[in-house]
């Protein structure tokens, strides 16, 4: 998909809820980049290089670009290699992430359709994308994922929305080592209730990879014939 202007992706950031920061006054001078850096969260995890903004316009505009074309009836479906940003939050990055291109896609989707599902199956639980629905009805976020003591340590069973929101995040935790059988049979439990009852008209998949076996970072069994399950 091609690169889209700085300026659609500030518009949809402050849609998103991202308007404070992106409305903030200019940091004074006289304060340290380290402070700077720590009001964002950024550095470590979420560091600091040459051509940031434009890596997040990129994969950010990757993922808008592929909802316009779908909502247009280009395409079923599109694919955005670079995004999945899940962890990034309103007011700092978060795991890696910077600006959520999941929630800038589901917004995008929401101009033009009522219901919008966001599935998730990256090991980690997909934070930043549940907090910014959490009170809507308009986007269930559904998320597999690895809970206890493990990044980002949300997505408990009972954390399921509030005010209007109530009901519309899902969240299945689940421990180290399942394998192929047992995410299967969860999976499609889980999606087959959704999909009946909340009938969504637009999906967005993050579909991280660290949930394979053998991943540096992660610690489920699953194989390559288990991650094809999303082709729900």
């Amino acid at each position: 998909p091609s690169l889209r202007r700085g300026e659609d992706a500030n518009g949809l950031l402050s849609s998103a809820a991202f308007d404070e920061e992106v409305a903030a006054p200019p940091v004074p001078l006289s304060s340290s980049l380290a402070d700077q850096m720590a009001r964002f969260n950024v550095g470590e995890d979420c560091p600091v290089f040459d051509g940031l903004w434009e890596y997040c316009q990129t994969y950010s505009g990757g993922s808008i670009e592929g909802a316009r074309r779908v909502v247009r009836g280009e395409y079923d479906w599109a694919i955005n290699w670079a995004g999945g940003l899940h962890h990034g939050k309103k007011h700092e990055a978060s795991g890696f992430c910077y600006i959520n291109d999941c929630v800038l896609a589901a917004l995008e989707f929401l101009r033009f359709k009522h219901r919008v599902l966001y599935v998730d199956v990256d090991i980690h639980h997909g934070d930043g994308v549940e907090e910014a629905f959490y009170t809507s009805p308009r986007v269930l976020c559904c998320s597999f994922h690895k809970y206890g003591d493990y990044f980002p340590g949300t997505g408990a069973l009972d954390d399921v929305g509030i005010d209007e929101g109530l009901g519309y995040s899902v969240n299945v935790p689940l421990s180290e080592g399942v394998d192929d059988a047992m995410y299967t049979r969860l999976f499609r439990q889980v999606m087959d209730m959704i999909m009946e009852s909340y009938r969504p008209e637009a999906v967005v998949l993050q579909c991280g990879a660290d949930s394979l076996s053998g991943d540096r970072l992660g610690c489920f069994n699953l194989s390559i014939d288990g991650k094809r399950l999303p082709r729900f």
